[in-house]
């Protein structure tokens, strides 16, 4: 909601003569504001009218007040339009964050593994992030009511490769191996169900699973014990 107070001026003119290079006297000062008695006061010309903002001019007897007040236009409540921020997946790509209102917004991160610099939102983790939009007042503007916004980061995907699938009984139990396309990532292996590597000679159904709070991936496989080959004497 807008208030807008419109610019007013006053001119008042009355019959003075000089009495002083800093002072006149007024021949009729009842046109004046604030308490000023009839005529034959003197009247600081310097010191009142400057106190109401006024000019002053004295032209062939007569002495002109010329006051003028400066028009501003104020606002109330201001409201910010903060579009929504859809739910992503987890990288390292920068979110450019969006809101209007008459004011700079001021975004900042409340909840979640994000960090914000100006409007740029970089993620650091999966989960829920919350952001929020604010902005304070001005003289001329008002404070506006700040916007959240919450949305989800998925894990990202991580791609599984498995090794190590074909090996030869030799008494001691055999493991498979996995590595993933991002470095540094934990994968948890199961054989046939069981956490516990194979000894025998046998076929296993290997399934491997990326352990982590930012990726998630899969991979899975058949880990194969041949039989020892043996001599006979």
């Amino acid at each position: 909601m807008w208030i807008i107070v419109l610019a007013w001026l006053f001119l008042f003119t009355g019959q003075a003569e000089r009495a002083s290079s800093t002072s006149y006297q007024l021949l009729d000062s009842s046109f004046m504001p604030g308490t000023v008695s009839a005529g034959g006061s003197i009247y600081s010309v310097a010191q009142t009218v400057g106190d109401w903002g006024g000019k002053s001019s004295l032209e062939k007897g007569e002495v002109s007040f010329y006051f003028g007040f400066d028009g501003r236009i104020f606002a109330g409540a201001q409201s910010i339009d903060f579009a929504l921020i859809p739910d992503t997946i987890f990288s390292d790509k920068v979110i450019e964050l969006e809101a209007r209102a008459i004011l700079p917004v001021t975004f900042t991160v409340t909840r979640g593994s994000a960090t914000v610099n100006g409007n740029l939102l970089t993620l650091t983790g999966a989960g829920t992030v919350e952001v929020v939009a604010s902005l304070k007042g001005s003289p001329e503007y008002g404070a506006a009511t700040s916007v959240t916004n919450t949305f989800t980061v998925g894990k990202a995907t991580a791609v599984v490769t498995l090794a190590g699938l074909a090996q030869v009984y030799d008494g001691s139990v055999k493991l498979a191996t996995a590595t993933t396309d991002v470095a540094g990532l934990t994968v948890n292996l199961t054989y046939d169900g069981s956490s516990a590597a194979p000894l025998n000679a046998g076929s296993y159904g290997v399934v491997a699973t990326v352990d982590d709070v930012n990726y998630e991936g899969s991979a899975t496989g058949n880990l194969v014990i041949a039989k020892a080959a043996q001599t006979i004497t």
